[in-house]
């Protein structure tokens, strides 16, 4: 992939003129630094975006829910306990809602939706986190996972906050969930083992952990609506997209040297049609996407 140049009148398929040697053809660039540098780069990088792999995984897109995805979740309140406290979730205008209505009454103060068992069990080894695009009230929230095939047993829970009318962006890192048992830490149990998940749950609770309160909590009415849940920061051991170029390319923006001493290709940057800064504009293109840049443009190769 390069510039390349013809003879004003045109040449053959095989391009004679061009290798011929003995006569002289006036050249014009046919393919310039823009299209073959800038915008083939763009439209490789378009391609790319259908083979390779994101980072993220969608597990739940409550914009387009399956009928799956309608009757996996499902309420847990403290009635189990004995609490009057009421939820459920529903899915409307692109989005599940987790609503209801916490009471302290009769030592309660929870409610939650939660995933029935998952089977086969969610494998997410290969990814750093979990990721829920919400929008909420001011309250805050637990997320639960349970990697264990026990509809009581012991969960991995993150608490986190909202604000009233304002869509955020959460990431629970795996590594930041902490071991419960009816809001009592269990650091025995060790550390979440991403590779086996089995349920999933949001909560919206007076408690926090072992003895102390939430916060942020309010008895009565609440309201938290979720877009999506991902997994994030799936761990790429190769590269998936390779740009070798020119190492000079960014000398022509630099103001501590003196063009007149650098090699051609930098010192006539106007002749050549602006190729570095188109090369530099192609690099922003790839960094800008999702596909990953390894940048060996420093290589020298004798």
């Amino acid at each position: 992939m390069g510039t390349r140049v013809q003879p004003v009148e045109g040449d053959t398929p095989n391009r004679d003129k061009y290798y011929q040697g003995t006569k002289f053809y006036m050249p014009q660039v046919v393919d310039t630094p823009e299209t073959v540098e800038y915008l083939g780069m763009k439209n490789l990088t378009e391609v790319m975006k259908k083979y390779v792999r994101s980072d993220t995984k969608l597990l739940f897109d409550f914009s387009h829910p399956t009928e799956a995805t309608k009757d996996t979740w499902g309420a847990v309140d403290d009635v189990v306990m004995g609490g009057v406290s009421e939820s459920n979730m529903r899915l409307e205008q692109n989005k599940a809602v987790f609503s209801g209505n916490v009471s302290i009454a009769n030592n309660g103060g929870f409610a939650s939706v939660r995933t029935k068992n998952l089977t086969p069990p969610v494998d997410l080894s290969e990814y750093e986190g979990i990721e829920l695009r919400v929008e909420g009230d001011g309250k805050r929230y637990k997320f639960i996972i349970r990697c264990e095939n026990k509809w009581d047993g012991v969960g991995y829970s993150y608490s986190f906050d909202t604000f009233s009318n304002i869509s955020t962006t959460v990431r629970i890192p795996f590594a930041e969930l902490i071991p419960v048992f009816r809001a009592k830490t269990v650091p025995e149990m060790g550390k979440f083992d991403p590779s086996c998940i089995y349920s999933m749950q949001l909560m919206q609770t007076k408690f926090e952990y072992d003895g102390s309160l939430n916060p942020k909590f309010s008895p009565g009415l609440f309201r938290l609506d979720v877009n999506d849940i991902k997994a994030y920061g799936r761990k790429v051991n190769t590269p998936q997209f390779i740009l070798i170029s020119s190492a000079g390319v960014t000398r022509p923006g630099r103001s501590d040297i003196n063009l007149e001493d650098q090699p051609p290709a930098v010192k006539n940057e106007r002749a050549t049609r602006g190729y570095s800064h188109l090369e530099i504009k192609r690099r922003r293109r790839i960094t800008s996407e999702w596909v990953k840049l390894y940048d060996y443009s420093s290589l020298r190769f004798n």
